[in-house]
């Protein structure tokens, strides 16, 4: 469905059948509201100051900003599902944004990408929350002078493309809060750039919750007695040895 018009107030009777909406202006509301919409996949808005709904509809998977005028990235929280959140050529997008609570939900699977806005500059190297991305995208017309360390730990144009590279000297700076307490075999890491994927070795399983920040660490032989020293091979690639202590 294609909506070319701006203020239109579009009612549907029957919030099941819509799978790809292409709105073209500002301020159009929606009854029932997007969110209610199950099936809806693809949104396209064009020429627009912010997103056609408040909440992210569960369904949705890819969202896409084109020549609009958004002050910045709206603050509110992706769901799970999405797996490309766009913005191409909206001129006045600023950089600066609560990325915590946008990416609370984030699980390693959505792409961001800022394309030709010349607004997005600054410094997002303690914008940690973007490491939950699966990919970070800026296009060389961007001017971001930094991305957050856990870009450069994983260096691979898997999870970043874009104009910058790796400092030189660069040395990846991994850690975890506190020792690993096993539960029946299973226990929880959180710290920072802990990585994307893990290879399961030497009797340990290890799933990523929220990429770089929190893993799950299943180990398959039983421990007794004091704490005992325990490592996790964050990348082989690398060699990232992550040390810790597990009880």
């Amino acid at each position: 469905m294609t909506l070319f018009n701006t203020r239109q107030n579009c009612i549907f009777q029957n919030n099941q059948v819509l799978k790809y909406l292409n709105v073209r202006g500002s301020d159009n509301t929606f009854s029932p509201s997007l969110d209610t919409f199950p099936n809806i996949d693809l949104i396209d808005s064009q020429v627009a100051t912010s997103y056609p709904f408040t909440t992210f509809p569960t369904s949705l998977t890819s969202m896409r900003s084109y020549n609009s005028t958004f002050p910045n990235i709206p603050n509110i929280p992706i769901t799970p599902n999405l797996k490309s959140l766009t913005f191409n050529a909206v001129t006045t997008l600023s950089a600066i944004t609560n990325y915590t609570n946008i990416l609370k939900n984030s699980n390693g699977t959505l792409d961001l990408s800022v394309l030709f806005s010349s607004s997005f500059v600054g410094p997002l190297i303690d914008e940690t929350s973007l490491c939950s991305l699966g990919k970070l995208t800026l296009q060389t017309q961007n001017g971001i002078t930094s991305i957050p360390d856990c870009f450069w730990c994983y260096d691979s144009p898997a999870r970043y493309s874009g104009p910058l590279t790796k400092p030189v000297g660069f040395v990846c700076n991994y850690t975890v809060d506190s020792p690993l307490v096993l539960l029946f075999g299973k226990g929880i890491l959180t710290g920072k750039n802990l990585g994307w994927t893990f290879a399961n070795v030497n009797n340990t399983n290890i799933k990523v919750l929220t990429p770089n920040s929190k893993i799950e660490v299943t180990y398959g032989s039983p421990i007794t007695g004091p704490p005992q020293p325990f490592a996790i091979s964050l990348n082989q690639t690398y060699n990232y040895i992550l040390d810790t202590t597990i009880m």
